[in-house]
Parts: structure tokens; C-alpha cells; sequence
């Protein structure tokens, strides 16, 4: 949150599982925010139910990208 107040980022990847703050709850802070909202934000978590993603994109999440990340160039 410090970095959003010195500047604006093109893109904001999540975690869902943050220490203190979830990213749902992260998500809900930026859309409520005017000068944050137009960010695109991305969640990452390991939980991959249906369900998970419906709610980090109810959140605000314009995308949701499941963990662990198959690396395609290995």
C-alpha cells in the first residue's frame, strides 16, 4: 500500500494468502479506492476451486492464476 501512494503500477499480481491483510481483502481496498481502482490485478493461490475464483473476481480480481506455475520453458 506504501508503494501505491508514490506510484501508479500498470498491473498488481496478488497473492490470496497475504500476513495480515488477505488479497480478497486487498482486492476490495483498491476497488474502493478512485485513484486505484482502474489497476488490473491479478490473484495468485494455490486454491483453484471454483469457487476461489469466483470470489477473488467478485473482489475485483481481473484475472486468477492457479500455483504452482508450470514453468514452460524447462
Amino acid at each position: 500500500l506504501e508503494l501505491l501512494a508514490q506510484a501508479t503500477p500498470d498491473l498488481i499480481l496478488v497473492d490470496m494468502q497475504l500476513p495480515g491483510m488477505s488479497g480478497l481483502e486487498f482486492a476490495a481496498l483498491l476497488q474502493a479506492t478512485p485513484q486505484w481502482r482502474g489497476i488490473p490485478l491479478v490473484g495468485l493461490s494455490a486454491h483453484a476451486m471454483p469457487r476461489d475464483i469466483a470470489r477473488a473476481r467478485e473482489a475485483g480480481c481481473r484475472e486468477y492464476i492457479t500455483k504452482p506455475i508450470d514453468d514452460p520453458f524447462t
